[in-house]
């Protein structure tokens, strides 16, 4: 798409290029026909009045064409802008995309470490629960020692007596 605008672009260049060369070129032939119909003017009024007629219309055409070239020329800035600008567009999308793969890279290595994380939590989960199974199985076995501590005591008074 740049290079068709680039070459329009070029296109429109040249076009205003070829105008006002050509303006320049009618406004130079109407001055010099201008001055013809003055030398003129004493030989034949009808010839003098039709020479400056189109003098007049050639100069006012040279005129035109000259507006037309400026206003050509103005298009043309403009587009250069507009080329620039879609250009920045460009640059600014790349950026964006690259960022967006980058966020799209940081996200995924946030679930896998999230899934580790959880496997780990499931993980000290489990031995949480068999040290509390092994802490109520030691409860169990103080309580059996301390009940077997007590009929030992019991026994020994008993023989002491």
């Amino acid at each position: 798409m740049i290079s068709k605008v680039n070459t329009l672009r070029e296109s429109l260049v040249n076009m205003v290029k070829e105008i006002i060369e050509s303006s320049s070129d009618l406004k130079d032939i109407s001055q010099i026909l201008s001055r013809i119909s003055k030398d003129s003017e004493a030989n034949s009024r009808e010839v003098v009045t039709a020479v400056s007629e189109i003098a007049k219309g050639a100069e006012k055409q040279a005129n035109d064409a000259e507006t037309t070239a400026m206003s050509m020329n103005e298009m043309n800035d403009i587009l250069v802008k507009e080329i620039d600008l879609i250009e920045e567009l460009n640059s600014a999308l790349l950026k964006i995309e690259d960022r967006k793969s980058h966020g799209t890279s940081i996200v995924e290595e946030l679930i896998k470490n999230t899934h580790k994380s959880m496997n780990s939590s499931e993980e000290i989960n489990n031995i949480i629960l068999k040290n509390s199974e092994s802490a109520d199985k030691i409860e169990q076995a103080s309580v059996m020692i301390e009940s077997i501590t007590t009929n030992l005591s019991s026994l020994v008074s008993a023989f002491e007596i």
